[in-house]
C-alpha cells in the first residue's frame, strides 16, 4: 500500500506522526517511489535504473551478494554468534549480533569469512564518534592494499563517503559518486519507523599506512588528509522489539495511573 507514497509521506505515516487515525496503525512497510507501478511521475527514477543491477525485481539475492554486502557487519565486529545461530552462548551487542544472524541464516559461513579475511588493525567503537573500523587482509583487494571496513551511525558515515557501490557490489569498477541526498532520505525513512539503522562502508588503503596489530584512533577514519574516502555499500535496518517483561511493566504503570509515552 506504500508503493506510490513519497519518502516524505512515509515519514508522516510513521510512529513520529503525532496525529493518530482511528482504526489505523502506523505503517512499518518500506517504500520505493516507483516499483513498476502503472504510474511513473515525471522526475522519479525507476527502481533499478541500472540494467546491470545484480538482483532483478522479484528475485532473491545470491549468497555471494549477501556475503559481499554484509561483510562489513560481519568482519567489523567483536561479536560471537550463538550455537546454530541462536542465542545460547552468544556474546556481544544485540545490534551487531543481528547482522551476524542475518548472514548466518542466509548461508554465509561466518567463521570461514573471518579466516579468509584476517584482521590487521582496528579502531575500537566509541559512543563519542559512533563508529568502529577494522582493517583486513582480503583476496579481493588490489596488490599492496588492505580492505578497511567502517560501520557506524549512518548520518556520520554518509559525510565520510566519496563513493557508493552500485547495487551494493564491491570492487573499484562498481564505484560511482555518492548521492548524499538519497542516503539521507533512506536513513530518515527507516528511522521514522523505529528501526535502528547502521551504515556499512568500505575502502582500500595502502598496506604501508597501517602497522599490523595497531590500535588506531578515530582520526584514522575521520581525520584523513584526503577528506571523504569511504564507499557506502548499504544500510542495515534492524527492528529492536521490546523485551517480554515490558508487557507486565506497562500493565503495572497503567494500573498506577501512569501514561506510557516511550519504551
Amino acid at each position: 500500500h506504500d508503493l506510490k507514497k513519497s519518502g516524505s509521506e512515509i515519514l508522516a505515516d510513521g510512529p513520529n506522526n503525532p496525529k493518530g487515525r482511528r482504526g489505523h496503525d502506523p505503517s512499518f512497510h518500506f517504500t520505493t517511489d516507483s516499483l513498476h507501478t502503472t504510474e511513473n511521475p515525471e522526475g522519479v527514477k525507476p527502481a533499478h535504473p541500472d540494467d546491470n543491477f545484480p538482483v532483478s525485481n522479484g528475485e532473491s539475492p545470491t549468497k555471494d551478494w549477501i556475503q559481499s554486502a554484509l561483510a562489513c557487519g560481519v568482519l567489523c565486529s567483536k561479536c560471537v554468534l550463538g550455537e546454530g545461530g541462536g542465542r545460547a552462548g552468544e556474546i556481544g551487542n544485540p545490534t551487531e549480533l543481528s547482522i551476524l544472524r542475518a548472514s548466518y541464516f542466509a548461508g554465509v559461513d561466518i567463521e570461514e569469512l573471518k579466516t579468509d579475511c584476517p584482521i590487521v588493525a582496528e579502531v575500537p567503537f566509541s559512543s563519542d564518534y559512533k563508529f568502529m573500523a577494522t582493517v583486513h587482509e582480503s583476496s579481493d583487494a588490489p596488490d599492496g592494499k588492505y580492505t578497511c571496513f567502517v560501520k557506524g551511525a549512518p548520518d556520520r558515515m554518509v559525510k565520510l563517503c566519496k563513493y557508493q557501490a552500485k547495487g551494493g557490489v564491491a570492487g573499484e569498477e562498481n564505484l560511482e559518486e555518492i548521492d548524499e541526498a538519497y542516503w539521507i532520505e533512506q536513513i530518515a525513512v527507516l528511522s521514522s519507523h523505529g528501526l535502528r539503522v547502521l551504515g556499512l562502508c568500505r575502502a582500500y588503503i595502502d598496506k604501508s599506512s597501517v602497522q599490523a596489530g595497531a590500535q588506531l584512533g578515530q582520526e584514522f577514519v575521520n581525520g584523513r588528509p584526503e577528506g571523504k574516502w569511504l564507499t557506502m555499500v548499504g544500510l542495515c535496518a534492524i527492528m529492536d522489539p521490546p523485551r517480554p517483561e515490558c508487557v507486565q511493566a506497562i500493565k503495572e504503570a497503567h494500573g498506577a495511573g501512569v501514561r506510557v509515552a516511550m519504551i
